[in-house]
């Protein structure tokens, strides 16, 4: 864990460069901003997110007030806007987003078996696991586990995750069907703290 507490830090101090640029240029229209954003910042965001970004909420917390200060910013708000109006009138997802959108296609790719066969033997679900007939029988299986920090993994997250979403999402008929009805249920319901 930290190597990858390391790794955080060394994103937010590049992301920290980044907002000084975009303060300089605070007065270029919204939807510059916005692009800039896209192209500047967002590419720390979501590269590699599913292996660093699933970490104690501490550690990802600074990392998360700078991605807030970078939507204040581009829709010329004040510092102490909330920002989960923010997050949804521009559509830009949350590093907690971000997150779970590249976890759950993880996972989308494993229960369609477009992943290779060692990874798929990580998860099972339930009906495998054991023989009598429960209503989460068809939900993949999260195996115990005694440490925090084992929590943090992909292989207890992920699961924890796909058992979480409507049966109209995960039943998307690809990858680019799935991630956008998942992207439009994270707007809908906008999971986003201050």
């Amino acid at each position: 864990m930290k190597l990858w507490k390391d790794h955080i830090i060394t994103i937010k101090q590049k992301v920290k460069k980044i907002l000084g640029i975009l303060y300089r240029l605070h007065n270029l229209p919204c939807d510059i901003l916005r692009l800039l954003y896209q192209s500047l910042l967002q590419p720390y965001f979501t590269y590699c997110n599913i292996v660093w970004s699933i970490d104690y909420n501490t550690a990802l917390n600074d990392l998360y007030l700078c991605q807030k200060r970078a939507i204040r910013l581009i829709t010329h708000s004040r510092p102490n806007t909330h920002t989960k109006p923010l997050f949804n009138k521009t559509r830009v997802l949350t590093l907690y987003d971000i997150n779970n959108i590249q976890v759950a296609s993880f996972m989308y790719r494993i229960t369609h078996h477009q992943m290779p066969h060692n990874l798929s033997e990580m998860f099972a679900p339930n009906s495998t696991v054991h023989d009598h007939y429960t209503r989460q029988s068809s939900n993949l299986h999260i195996f115990p586990h005694r440490l925090n920090i084992r929590r943090f993994t992909v292989n207890i997250y992920g699961p924890k995750l796909w058992n979480s979403l409507s049966s109209y999402i995960k039943e998307a008929p690809n990858i680019i069907a799935f991630k956008k009805r998942y992207k439009n249920a994270l707007y809908a319901h906008s999971p986003t703290v201050n």
